[in-house]
């Protein structure tokens, strides 16, 4: 629940020094919220990282966005929004269309819960990763998000695989009770198309939808990237999995 903005204009400082706590939501939420109200920006922010339990609305989702697409010099930006219902396809538009604007950002950590967008929200996640191109390490969690489908998950990974810069990425969907194997064989060929791609994580948790089929592309998958170095896999509550998606990853791996 701690905010903590970096080399950041001296009046959002002061109105951050309450969340000195680290576990202080509110009063982090409050000071973030603070902020965009008084239409502080960031012009000065090298490092943003911020997660908040208390909901952002699309207009604040928007200017916030706003707020780091004007950021200079902002290399890591790294959002956790929890129980975000007021969230919807607009907000992640208008966050990440600024996301998009901060051509000097080379780490990008997103974190959605709880969200209520849909597969119109990932599309303009997708078509961020098509400006922000200098963006080497990504982090993309989507959490009891279930309004998000395999449709949104193919958009995301369409672009995914045009962003040659990728080192890094991890990639989390949990409870999305509409992404099934079809979404992540697409994920799978978003990440096939990454050359620079040494280090993923991929993680698929509490899902009914997922069976061995997607399993089966993960492993393919894994087995012929030759220049992976560092894998995680992170696989519970995938009740439709058996056997043969295990022995798949197991392949995969060896």
């Amino acid at each position: 629940g701690a905010i903590a903005l970096r080399l950041v204009d001296e009046k959002i400082v002061k109105a951050l020094n309450d969340a000195v706590e680290p576990y202080d939501l509110a009063a982090g939420q409050y000071a973030l919220h603070q902020a965009l109200d008084l239409g502080l920006g960031f012009q000065q922010c090298a490092e943003i990282n911020a997660a908040t339990h208390a909901g952002f609305t699309d207009s604040q989702m928007t200017a916030l966005g706003q707020g780091l697409g004007a950021a200079k010099g902002l290399s890591k930006v790294d959002l956790q929004f929890y129980t975000n219902r007021e969230c919807g396809d607009a907000g992640v538009t208008g966050l990440t269309q600024g996301l998009g604007a901060a051509k000097s950002m080379t780490d990008l950590s997103l974190w959605f819960s709880w969200s209520n967008f849909g597969d119109a929200g990932m599309t303009a996640v997708g078509q961020m990763l098509e400006s922000a191109m200098s963006i080497r390490v990504l982090g993309l969690h989507f959490c009891w998000c279930d309004q998000i489908g395999d449709a949104g998950v193919a958009a995301v990974a369409q672009k995914l695989g045009d962003a040659k810069s990728l080192v890094d990425v991890s990639l989390r969907l949990r409870s999305c009770d509409k992404v099934g194997d079809a979404g992540v064989m697409a994920m799978v060929e978003g990440l096939g198309g990454l050359e620079a791609l040494s280090s993923v994580g991929l993680y698929f948790e509490t899902s009914d939808t997922i069976t061995d089929t997607g399993m089966i592309a993960v492993g393919q998958w894994i087995g012929e990237a030759t220049n992976l170095t560092n894998v995680t896999l992170y696989i519970a509550g995938c009740c439709n999995l058996t056997d043969a998606g295990a022995t798949a990853l197991g392949l995969g791996l060896a």
